[in-house]
Formats: structure tokens, C-alpha cells, sequence
């Protein structure tokens, strides 16, 4: 009676070695009861550009990967894995706030000047109403910006509206469910546990994985 799901890299092409060619998805996800993509390490902060850590769309591209964002992650790995969209569990997480970095424009994804500083979304919501909150509709994120010596400064982070969009898209697409990372509670919002809980509420067929804390 134990659920088995199967945790997978963040960032996959259908077509190249880290998808298909590489890991049999379509022969695991026949045997296993979940694949979730973990989705919450798709854009660490040394990606090189400003951006979301878990961006719905138009989260950039290096010249070694794939687009890195929520519905391409979605995207390729239903290809990869010959459908099973009832087994695909998207990785998020419930760590919320986010990172800032130096930057070289005032324009989303713009090329990062340094390795980023993590702000609590306590922090990250301060700044946004001291520098003017801005919201980014393909990443369903929202940031800031401020000019500097560097010559400018972002702020990319989640919040509660970016996490209800995230868990509507998921439903609107018929998938599996989530998976989640990590169920510590200890520094998550209770907006975001009502948020998850309706969640949950509206989908009684489908799947909710949690990881402990390693």
C-alpha cells in the first residue's frame, strides 16, 4: 500500500539526454505512482539572470538548456513521459520570499552582477512598497527594482498571489497534483496553508506529495 513517486531533475528537453535518452520516464512512470519534477530548483540564483525561482513562463534560457520555467518543465516531461499526465506531480516549494541580485538593466532577466542575496518575504515585500511593486505576467511573479551604483538592483520572490496562480494553473492542466518541499511549516505563511488547503479541497482525486526536511 505505499505510494511510490519518483523524483526527477528540474530541467529536461524531451529529446536530448537528460530526458528521454537518458532516463527511461516513460518505462518509470508505468511503474511508479508519481514523477515529480523538482521544479523548485529550476532557477537557482547562479542562473545569471534575474528572475523567479519558480517561474510560471518566460524564466530565460542559457545556451545549455532548455527554457526554464513551470509550464515548459510541464511541457517536456509529459513528452518524455508518453503522457501519464495523472502521474506528473509538479515540484514546488513552500519557501517563500526570495533572491536580489546586482544587475546590468531594469528589465526582466537582465544579466546578474553577483550571486544574489536571499530576502525573506518579509524583507522582499518592504522593498517592493518602498521601490514600487511590480508584477510580471508570464512569470506570475512579483519584483522590484531600484537604480544603484551597479547600475540597478531586482528583487524577485513568491508570494501569495504567485503561489494561487501556480496552484490554478496546475488544476486548469489536469495533472497529476503537487509535490511539495519542504513541510517543515516553520517559516511558511499561514495565507500559503489556506491557499494549499483549498487546494487540496477542490482536488480530491488527485495527488499531494510532501518531503521532510533531509
Amino acid at each position: 500500500n505505499y505510494h511510490i513517486t519518483f523524483a526527477a531533475p528540474p530541467v529536461i528537453a524531451a529529446q536530448d539526454r537528460f530526458g528521454a535518452s537518458c532516463l527511461d520516464l516513460n518505462g518509470i512512470a508505468e511503474v511508479v505512482d508519481g514523477i515529480i519534477p523538482m521544479g523548485y530548483t529550476q532557477n537557482p540564483p547562479s542562473a545569471g539572470w534575474t528572475t523567479n525561482l519558480e517561474p510560471m513562463g518566460g524564466g530565460g534560457q542559457a545556451a545549455w538548456t532548455t527554457t526554464r520555467d513551470l509550464q515548459t518543465m510541464v511541457r517536456d516531461y509529459l513528452a518524455a513521459m508518453g503522457g501519464h499526465k495523472e502521474k506528473l506531480l509538479v515540484g514546488v516549494s513552500l519557501k517563500f520570499g526570495g533572491f536580489e541580485w546586482r544587475c546590468r538593466t531594469d528589465q526582466p532577466r537582465s544579466s546578474t552582477l553577483d550571486k544574489g542575496v536571499w530576502r525573506s518575504l518579509p524583507e522582499c515585500e518592504a522593498k517592493a512598497r518602498e521601490h514600487g511593486a511590480r508584477w510580471d505576467d508570464a512569470q506570475q511573479s512579483p519584483w522590484y527594482c531600484y537604480p544603484d551604483r551597479a547600475p540597478f538592483v531586482q528583487g524577485w520572490f513568491g508570494d501569495a498571489r504567485a503561489w494561487r496562480a501556480k496552484l490554478s494553473w496546475v488544476r486548469q492542466q489536469g495533472l497529476g497534483g503537487i509535490g511539495i518541499w519542504v513541510l517543515d511549516g516553520t517559516d511558511v505563511p499561514r495565507e500559503m496553508w489556506r491557499l494549499l488547503r483549498e487546494y487540496a479541497a477542490s482536488n480530491t482525486t488527485n495527488s499531494l506529495s510532501a518531503a521532510p526536511d533531509q
